[in-house]
């Protein structure tokens, strides 16, 4: 379907729908067959590729893109790709590259034929991968390889060309791309694979021992000097809602950063009282807020509050970087203004908006320059006055010579018209959340209850749990909540979140499966966190070898938490504000099991012989079938 935009901000479309369009999508044209065609074969735009004990090392199909439609630094290529069984074969793998050729031929599996070609290697042999191929001439990578597909399966493929030296290839399980298969492969070509033109597949094998296979390519789509597909609508109005119909989710819409203006000032402002043989003196005052990368201005104003001599002729409105409190760098500055009387002027910036870059981030100075005299201002200040003053160039741009004074006490009031660089988002709704106003929860013992809006948890020396049964967790999540993750001596532990397949307790019934985020107690002041996969009975455990423990975790302090399951990887990590934005550690866990069915939320014992005491659990929020939540 298409995407549908309704009254009210209202949006429906499918998970699989995107905004951005395909260069081209439709492969039901002619093909280009060679070697051994039978091998390799193309329908109304599907390609099946046949693996047999009767193979040939060449056979290929090739699908005319047109002279200078393949970009030679950015594109993207995706495909589905059904699997049917795999088979034996000697060591040199039995394999399909699929991707962008500049010709028809590549001559060999080293492509020794001298033609440029990058794509990827979907192998079918048992227990091998898929990996990124590259050839100039000769074949230049396959090292680094993402996880084998295997028999019965649906895959969805993504090559890109990420710039002139640099490509990857990432396998997913959806139709949406957003749940990854393995790991991203990728390599490195030379800069000098260029001339793309043609979709190219080429069939490679070896001497098959037994047996029979296939790999079908359909929904092939290629994307032309994009580096990114979007899937959720742009420019679209704030607190819009998006409703994806096949999979039910929901997403809010905040608009990036707002339009701004009256920027506030610091009260050491500069001034100076040039005019005659002295036109260029700057009045500048900076500005109380630091402005980020990204952040876009498009305009600058005064308040004029003159007693006499207000400014006129060629005034002008000057934009500078601060450097440890002082005027650094010009950024903007604005055409003549010819202000009369008081109040407001504005002017937009020579050149148009500008856009704060990293070296620019920090205090800025807002500042007019008059090429005949500047005005006094009523306001009078108490100290902190600073005067700049510079020359000009020909031009009319200031350089930046400066000097100070500290005589004059008058106020320049100023403002940005800007929009800060926070990005637009599309946040998904929780598909539950919990902010323990009221109590969900079976509580086993007496050391768990709801009380005064959080989860209250202790324990000593009994299994203490509360649990509560909850939709059946996909194979992609993520979950928030908040913590004070109570006191707890060294070796003491708990669990402050588990996932689980039966409300009893995973460390000791073998039936019960799940994922756990475990506190372990350090000293009287300090915890540490990890992550336990629990199966059949075995836990399969992070550890600080691996980079996996937060360590350090302050055991009064509420700790701000997120927990998901993208692909077979496990990750936690724990923020000290509620926004998410100061990191305090992160770790990650690689399932050991295929374990689900888990439909149980609990939080409490570990081990029933641990003694904890002070443990909050508040605000919590799952997201079921995603692991990013934006």
């Amino acid at each position: 379907m298409t995407i549908e935009y309704k009254d009210s901000k209202r949006i429906v479309k499918l998970s699989t729908d995107t905004v951005t369009e395909a260069t081209r999508s439709d492969f039901t044209g002619t093909w280009t067959s060679a070697g051994t065609a039978n091998k390799i074969s193309a329908s109304n735009g599907t390609i099946t590729s046949t693996f047999n004990t009767d193979n040939s090392v060449d056979a290929r199909l090739t699908y005319d893109l047109g002279a200078g439609n393949v970009s030679d630094t950015i594109w993207i290529l995706r495909a589905k790709v059904d699997v049917t069984n795999t088979i034996s074969a000697p060591a040199q793998a039995v394999y399909l590259a699929f991707g962008i050729s500049d010709t028809t031929t590549i001559t060999g599996e080293n492509g020794s034929g001298g033609n440029d070609f990058i794509g990827g290697t979907l192998q079918l042999q048992d227990n091998t991968q898929n990996s990124i191929m590259c050839i100039d001439g000769s074949f230049t990578g396959g090292t680094n390889r993402a996880s084998r597909m295997t028999s019965g399966n649906t895959y969805y493929v993504e090559i890109q060309r990420v710039s002139e030296t640099s490509v990857t290839m990432k396998v997913f399980s959806d139709a949406s791309y957003s749940t990854q298969v393995g790991t991203t492969s990728s390599n490195t070509p030379s800069s000098s694979l260029t001339g793309g033109r043609y979709l190219f597949f080429q069939h490679f094998t070896q001497t098959v021992s037994s047996g029979a296979a296939s790999l079908v390519f359909s929904d092939m789509k290629f994307y032309n000097s994009i580096s990114e597909i979007i899937f959720k609508p742009t420019n679209v109005q704030d607190n819009s809602i998006l409703v994806e119909k096949d999979t039910a989710k929901r997403y809010w819409f905040s608009a990036g950063g707002t339009t701004g203006s009256d920027i506030n000032l610091q009260t050491n402002t500069a001034i100076g009282t040039g005019g005659g043989s002295n036109p260029d003196t700057i009045m500048a005052c900076k500005s109380l807020t630091a402005l980020t990368a990204g952040d876009q201005i498009s305009k600058i104003g005064f308040d004029a509050q003159a007693t006499s001599n207000q400014p006129y002729g060629g005034t002008r409105l000057v934009l500078y970087t601060d450097n440890s409190g002082t005027p650094a760098t010009l950024i903007g500055y604005t055409a003549n203004l010819n202000p009369s009387g008081t109040g407001w002027f504005e002017g937009t910036l020579v050149g148009g908006d500008h856009t704060i870059t990293e070296s620019e981030a920090g205090y800025i100075w807002i500042g007019i320059w008059g090429n005949a005299s500047v005005a006094y201002f009523k306001e009078t200040l108490s100290s902190g006055i600073k005067q700049m003053t510079q020359t000009f160039a020909s031009s009319g741009a200031p350089n930046t010579t400066f000097s100070v004074d500290t005589t004059h006490n008058s106020e320049f009031k100023a403002r940005l018209t800007y929009k800060d660089g926070t990005l637009d988002t599309w946040t998904m709704e929780p598909t539950f959340e919990d902010d323990f106003s009221s109590d969900n929860y079976t509580h086993l013992n007496s050391n768990t209850s709801v009380s005064g809006g959080k989860l209250l948890y202790a324990q000593s020396s009994a299994d203490n749990r509360a649990y509560r049964s909850i939709t059946e967790v996909q194979s992609t999540f993520a979950i928030e909540w908040e913590t004070v993750l109570g006191t707890a001596s060294s070796g003491h532990r708990y669990y402050s979140l588990v996932l689980s397949e039966e409300s009893t307790n995973v460390k000791t019934t073998s039936s019960n499966d799940g994922y756990a985020i475990v506190i372990d107690g350090k000293s009287g002041s300090v915890s540490s966190v990890y992550i336990q996969e629990i199966y059949s009975g075995t836990v399969n455990q992070s550890s600080a070898s691996n980079g996996s423990i937060i360590e350090g975790l302050s055991q009064s302090a509420i700790h701000y938490f997120t927990f998901s399951r993208s692909g077979n990887v496990l990750t936690v990590e724990s923020f000290s504000d509620s926004a998410r934005t100061v990191s305090e550690g992160s770790g990650s866990l690689t399932l050991a099991s295929t374990s689900s069915g888990f439909v149980f939320l609990q939080h409490g014992t570990e081990n029933p012989s641990t003694t904890v005491s002070g443990v909050t659990i508040d605000n919590l929020k799952f997201y079921n079938g995603v692991s990013d939540l934006t």
